[in-house]
């Protein structure tokens, strides 16, 4: 078969790829070695134009939109050393030999964040004796994983004669982020750091702040002798410490270590004679450890002293007390002639016992007694805490008993009754753990501890210490921790410790404006703080996880008002006022959200019984579909089409995190709703007390009235009765009477009938006083015959007079009854006694 040259030509063009309608190329930025890096690192960015062919392209660099390095043409830019300042949204675009231009990139983001440091720690603490165990912890402040760890021990480098620091030198290549000492000895008695280093990328941090630890010996070959003999002292008193020398060696001297001035020699600061240095008035600028120092380098026991302003210190040993003796403490006052000398003792935060005459003895101390010590008076403040070293005389080596998993231990410090506001840190320690390291998982009130519920929590969960800045009223509850190891370890769970945080009325309260904890972006917010005391110099301040504490510098300020007029989502976090003074308010979580829906609620804790009210807002409200669910800690309490939902008397079971969403527009963020518990005011406790009191007289009234009421039922019985035995009587009288009979006359007695009527009408007939029929009362009485007149009779010694009262009647009545006599009527005939 043939083609024609035509047909071949058409063939030929339907074969060739024919391009398809589409736009510029496209630029796309790239950032190495990763979009989150540390100040000091080097960055590169690099610009790729996809679907440029190969055409020759020069670039043009934007951050924030705006024109970044202008004279770069380069594909790749690459800076040496980033700032924080060049944290931001980087773009891009190409332009060809041939004027074409791509499209700009999208954005890509940098973040550039401050060198972290190293944080080191030391448990149980950094005072111990010989034979004891303790560990060092380093921590990053950044998060993030991948850091290896090095260890340094501070040898002293002096400067002079009289000044020395502590150089760092390497312990061991160990990359675990803790070091164990045991047994410690006299020799590790130093200054310890750490430092962190990046194992993806070559990146150090900081040095760690300087961890001390002091070494109690047994028998150190010098004594550190100190006048007045104990570790606490008042501010403006003398001082004298001596060296006493118990072996060969000469030149000692008296040295002090503190966090701020590193170690110094007493002549820096004081007057020294041979080995004595004399301190004639005391500042708190003299606290710290001291030790004797020979010029081999032999050292005493160190004694760390405390100097005081305030009105209260604790008497306590200078040196170790030996297992077996006894323990004395005294709380000592400024003004020693104090007529009360009541004082609590605490051990390690915990009440040992109150004393009235301000000394407390332990008898037959033991290692348990080991700790920090600290006495309180109930008006005049709180002493210091010193540390009491018990020394064991025999030591025997423990030989594990079998048993099963470690176990977890809380710690909760400065105590485990905090009031809101104070900054309350945790810590979860696994006893018989060994040498594994741990990690931890903390729980409240049997839950796993909620990050977003803890407001201000300075690390994570999986620390073994967790900071609560600003603790809350809902941060109260039992706190325990569990540990696991990296073999898949688990500790036991540790036993509850309760936080109680009791709230008190802040001198000042953040105003904000719209008042609600949620906002959207780009809307404006003001935040004033209302002050309710003599303090001044109020200011907003705002803690972030990222950036820590800040000033609100970012928005405009006049006087104590933040006015920020262009919300981002970095604005999101907790907010307060503070005082020059350090007064706080209650903080408050705002949350900026870049999304169509936010919740409003409370800004401050809801009083119990007040309901709340929460409404879903859109970013555009005229929406003609207010339907929304509304949830509570995740799950849905109602579904309502107002947009708004109340919570009827609203009790602490309602405290939590509440969201609302949209079915079609999306849901909000969360936001924690606190109830607070109001005690009465003593008004309403005056009122109450008066209420219960005329409940009380009351009740009192009413029993008096049943009584009488009662009374006055049982005299009217009796009385009836009386009344119809006496007409039986006369009846039977009347009838015997008639048949001979006489019924008065019965035995030794003789009884008579006194009828006493009385007319108080006017008319003659009877006042009528009630609508019952006449009745007679009856009263016998009892009168001995002594004469032997003639009216008595022969052998009546005892005569009973009848007294009968008759009650008229209404005179319509007795008309009636008149009338209504029968034949059938008997009448009485009664007769007046003759007395």
């Amino acid at each position: 078969m043939e083609f024609s040259p035509l047909a071949v030509m058409l063939l030929l063009i339907s074969l060739m790829p024919v391009p398809h309608a589409q736009g510029s190329p496209k630029a796309v930025v790239s950032i190495k070695p990763d979009t989150h890096v540390y100040s000091g690192e080097r960055v590169t960015f690099r610009c790729d134009v996809q679907g440029g062919g190969d055409t020759e392209w020069t670039y043009s660099w934007y951050k924030n939109n705006d024109t970044f390095y202008k004279d770069s043409t380069m594909q790749e830019i690459s800076i040496w050393s980033v700032r924080d300042s060049l944290s931001g949204n980087y773009t891009c675009r190409g332009q060809s030999n041939d004027s074409q231009s791509s499209e700009i990139s999208d954005a890509v983001t940098l973040t550039v964040s401050e060198r972290p440091g190293a944080v080191l720690s030391v448990s149980p603490q950094s005072w111990l004796t010989e034979g004891a165990s303790v560990t060092l912890s380093c921590k990053v402040t950044d998060s993030t994983s991948g850091w290896k760890f090095r260890w340094y021990t501070g040898v002293p480098y002096r400067h002079n004669e009289d000044m020395f620091t502590f150089r760092p030198v390497p312990l061991s290549d160990s990359s675990r982020d803790s070091y164990t000492i045991s047994p410690a000895a006299l020799k590790h008695t130093g200054v310890y750091e750490c430092r962190a280093e990046r194992r993806e990328r070559v990146y150090h941090t900081h040095y760690s702040n300087q961890q001390p630890l002091w070494i109690t010996g047994e028998s150190p070959p010098v004594s550190l002798i100190i006048n007045p003999n104990r570790t606490q002292h008042f501010t403006k008193d003398s001082l004298s410490l001596s060296c006493e020398d118990q072996s060969k060696s000469t030149g000692w001297r008296v040295s002090r270590y503190t966090h701020s001035s590193g170690g110094l020699d007493c002549s820096w600061w004081r007057s020294v004679t041979g080995s004595t240095c004399e301190i004639s008035f005391l500042s708190t600028s003299d606290t710290g450890v001291h030790w004797c120092e020979s010029e081999s380098g032999e050292n005493s026991n160190p004694v760390n002293i405390t100097v005081h302003d305030g009105d209260v210190i604790l008497e306590s040993p200078v040196h170790p007390v030996t297992e077996g003796h006894h323990l004395t403490l005294r709380c000592l006052y400024r003004n020693a002639k104090s007529s009360n000398l009541r004082a609590h003792f605490y051990k390690d935060g915990s009440v040992l016992q109150t004393q009235t005459r301000g000394k407390m003895i332990i008898y037959n101390i033991s290692k348990s007694d080991e700790g920090f010590y600290h006495c309180k008076h109930p008006q005049r403040g709180e002493s210091p805490k010193s540390w009491v070293s018990v020394r064991v005389l025999i030591s025997l080596i423990p030989v594990p008993h079998a048993q099963g998993s470690p176990k977890a231990v809380v710690s909760i410090k400065p105590d485990t009754h905090v009031y809101s506001g104070e900054t309350v840190t945790f810590r979860c320690d696994v006893q018989g753990g060994g040498d594994t390291e741990w990690t931890y998982s903390w729980y409240w009130n049997n839950d796993t501890l909620d990050l977003d519920r803890i407001h201000m929590l300075d690390t994570d969960s999986t620390m073994q210490e967790i900071s609560i800045r600003f603790v809350r009223d809902s941060d109260s509850g039992d706190y325990t921790c569990r540990g696991q190891s990296n073999d898949s370890q688990s500790s036991e769970i540790s036993d509850a410790v309760t936080l109680t945080v009791s709230g008190e009325s802040p001198p000042v309260s953040l105003i904000i404006n719209p008042s609600r904890t949620q906002h959207f972006t780009n809307d404006s917010l003001s935040l004033s703080c209302e002050d309710q005391s003599n303090s001044t110099g109020w200011r907003v301040r705002r803690y972030t996880h990222s950036e820590g504490v800040l000033d609100c510098s970012r928005g405009s300020v006049t006087g104590s008002t933040c006015n920020i007029s262009f919300l981002s989502t970095s604005y999101t976090g907790v907010y307060w006022c503070e005082s020059e003074s350090g007064e706080n308010s209650n903080p408050v979580n705002i949350t900026v959200h870049d999304g169509d829906v936010i919740l409003e609620s409370p800004v401050h804790p809801v009083t119990e019984e007040h309901p709340p009210t929460l409404r879903c807002l859109y970013r555009y409200p005229n929406s003609p579909n207010l339907r929304d669910d509304f949830y509570k800690d995740g799950s849905v309490l109602q579904t309502q089409t107002t947009g708004e939902m109340i919570i009827r008397t609203v009790s602490k079971s309602d405290e939590g995190f509440y969201h609302c969403k949209h079915p079609e527009r999306g849901e909000s963020p969360k936001s924690w709703v606190s109830v607070r518990r109001v005690k009465p005011s003593s008004v309403s406790d005056s009122r109450a007390s008066a209420g219960t009191v005329g409940v009380a007289v009351g009740l009192g009234f009413l029993f008096i009235a049943l009584l009488i009421l009662m009374i006055l039922l049982w005299s009217y019985k009796r009385k009836k009765e009386n009344q119809t035995s006496e007409q039986n009587q006369i009846r039977s009288g009347a009838e015997d009477s008639q048949s001979g009979h006489t019924p008065l006359q019965a035995g030794s007695e003789n009884v008579y009938a006194a009828v006493d009527q009385t007319d108080t009408s006017g008319t003659g007939e009877a006042a009528a006083e009630s609508r019952e029929d006449t009745y007679a009362q009856v009263t016998k009485k009892k009168k001995t015959n002594r004469n032997n007149g003639a009216d008595a009779e022969p052998g009546v010694t005892d005569v009973t007079y009848a007294e009968i009262e008759l009650k008229p009647m209404i005179k319509t009545k007795r008309m009636k009854e008149n009338a209504s006599v029968g034949d059938d009527t008997v009448y009485s005939e009664l007769k007046h006694s003759m007395e």
